[in-house]
């Protein structure tokens, strides 16, 4: 459901004119220069805060990319097991045996990123027969990955394997129930989004289960083909090497160097690790301490950082915000418990 907004208030220039986006109202739209691929209000009070500080024009550009993906795709280097020069080249060689017409470019600020251009928005077709997926597998598919059984909501009746399917996402805060047949109309009513076509690897008898099929919870599901936004798929590609991370939090890391050796450093929300195992490599004889308080979610720290070759990565379980009188006694990732003297703030470099 489009968010309704009952009054406008001003901008930062006292008036709620002059923008593309002054007040969303429900039949009030902006007339934009390219289609986009939500049609989703932004909330007036985010529009009047950015506005306040940025000013409106400003405002207008950040919104218009905020409602499409990221036009890069970045990976980070793992240095520890090699340089951005070497991954470069083992990448676009990759690429081409894939008979890929994407090409990795190293950052022009960051040293050790690479970043892929994103295509799009691309004209495809919506088909009849048609799946839906979940907002983090939608999130995972704009990235270039293909669609796998856990990420599946719903599909047309009688989806059999080799069919061609439209490719849905839903919208957040509109869910339909696991396994509910597809009816035109349907994804419309529940502001589901088109993202592409696909073909169908398992049929919708095998994901939700039918007469005299075992149901399969895991495994490819829909390998993707026209992508309304498109960039290459890189599972499993050089796994070790590189890691898909976004630029921001690339640059939360680089924040704090240059970290001296032997520095302790404190994240406090790790999961599921990327920076955490950025700052290990940014500094490989420093300590870095990675907290989370899901075991469940710091097994996913602790997975990224034997990948990845973070040796210098530590884990405990435990919330943030328990304060660093109850540092000493956490639970760690596997489930027991450690009793000591607390840890304080003064003893870490960088938090």
């Amino acid at each position: 459901m489009l968010r309704q907004h009952a009054a406008a208030p001003p901008n930062c220039c006292g008036s709620t004119t002059g923008s593309k986006y002054p007040v969303p109202m429900a039949d009030d739209r902006p007339t934009r220069k390219r289609p986009l691929f939500t049609d989703a209000e932004p909330p007036v009070e985010l529009v009047a805060h950015l506005a306040h500080y940025y000013g409106q024009a400003h405002t207008d550009t950040i919104l218009d990319v905020l409602s499409e993906p990221p036009s890069l795709t970045t990976l980070r280097v793992n240095t520890n097991v090699t340089s951005r020069d070497e991954l470069l080249s083992e990448l676009n060689d990759e690429l081409r045996r894939e008979q890929s017409a994407f090409v990795a470019q190293p950052h022009p600020t960051v040293p050790d990123a690479l970043t892929i251009a994103v295509t799009g928005p691309h004209a495809v077709a919506e088909l009849p027969v048609s799946v839906l997926i979940d907002i983090g597998c939608g999130e995972a598919v704009l990235r270039g990955a293909e669609i796998f059984a856990p990420g599946l909501v719903a599909m047309s009746a009688n989806v059999a394997v080799g069919d061609t399917v439209s490719v849905y996402v839903q919208r957040f805060g509109t869910q339909l129930s696991k396994g509910t047949k597809l009816k035109p109309g349907l994804l419309r009513a529940a502001g589901a989004r088109h993202i592409g076509n696909g073909v169908a690897v398992l049929s919708r008898d095998s994901v939700y289960g039918g007469p005299s099929v075992t149901r399969t919870e895991r495994g490819l599901a829909v390998r993707m083909g026209e992508r309304i936004f498109a960039s290459p798929s890189l599972r499993d590609v050089l796994a070790s090497k590189m890691f898909l991370q976004n630029l921001p939090s690339m640059v939360a890391a680089h924040a704090l160097a240059p970290i001296p050796p032997g520095a302790r450093v404190l994240d406090m929300c790790a999961a599921p690790g990327g920076k955490t195992t950025h700052l290990a490599a940014l500094q490989p004889e420093a300590k870095v301490l990675a907290l989370d308080r899901s075991s469940r979610r710091l097994a996913l720290v602790e997975e990224l950082a034997n990948k990845l070759c973070a040796t210098n990565v530590s884990t405990r379980c435990m919330a943030a915000e328990s304060g660093p009188e109850v540092l000493g006694r956490v639970c760690e990732a596997g489930g027991g418990r450690v009793s000591g003297r607390p840890e304080v703030p003064q003893l870490y470099d960088s938090m």
